[in-house]
């Protein structure tokens, strides 16, 4: 049993690292040709608002789905909790993001971030909507799987923000390579698992998790 888990633990290891790697290599790709198409202004809309974004997205993980890949007994009603906290959280920090669109705009001048930032922001709700069947996907050592959506995410989204860039969309295609890689990530990883919340909250559960 020691052997088999230490063999599969190395092979996690091997498949993150693979993972990580063409992640980083196609991403730089992909970044040094969008630069070139779209030139550093367009860049420097969509670094402004990633200094917001970035600092929300600190409030976003509170542990829960380290929780689920940690916990011995793992029952529905702590998948159901995980689910609708990640999403009220992902939801909380989207409208938020929405109600202060304006004022980043206003502190950078630039008008077109109101719309940007509103539309990037989105990104919450759609992780927060896979983050349990990562977990579990985690929690089974699927690795091969795991860094098989991440890549293709990687690769499908940033194909994308390349083909709308050629097409003359500016810092959106920036939006949607960023976009498109959350919801490749949830339309795959929901597809492989089979795990569904339920309309059910159980505040028990929840503190379960969150004592983690």
């Amino acid at each position: 049993m020691d052997n088999n888990l230490r063999g599969r633990t190395l092979t996690g290891i091997s498949w993150s690292a693979i993972s990580q790697g063409l992640n980083q290599g196609f991403t730089f790709v992909i970044s040094v040709v969008l630069a070139r198409i779209l030139g550093p202004k367009v860049y420097g809309l969509i670094g402004m608002i990633l200094v917001f974004t970035g600092f929300a997205t600190l409030f976003g993980d509170i542990g829960l789905a380290a929780a689920i890949i940690q916990r011995k007994e793992l029952e529905a009603r702590h998948l159901d909790a995980a689910f609708w906290t990640n999403v009220v959280m992902g939801t909380t920090l989207t409208l938020l993001m929405v109600a202060i669109a304006p004022l980043i705009a206003r502190f950078y001048k630039e008008p077109l971030l109101v719309t940007l930032t509103a539309v990037i922001a989105l990104k919450y709700v759609v992780d927060a909507l896979f983050v349990v069947q990562f977990a579990l996907l985690y929690r089974v050592m699927r690795f091969r799987t795991l860094a098989g959506i991440q890549i293709g995410s990687t690769v499908i989204s940033g194909l994308l923000g390349l083909g709308l860039a050629l097409y003359g969309m500016g810092p959106w295609s920036l939006v949607a390579q960023t976009l498109g890689a959350s919801v490749v990530s949830l339309v795959v990883s929901w597809g492989i698992r089979n795990w569904r919340p339920r309309l059910s909250f159980e505040t028990k559960a929840f503190k379960e998790l969150f004592g983690f």
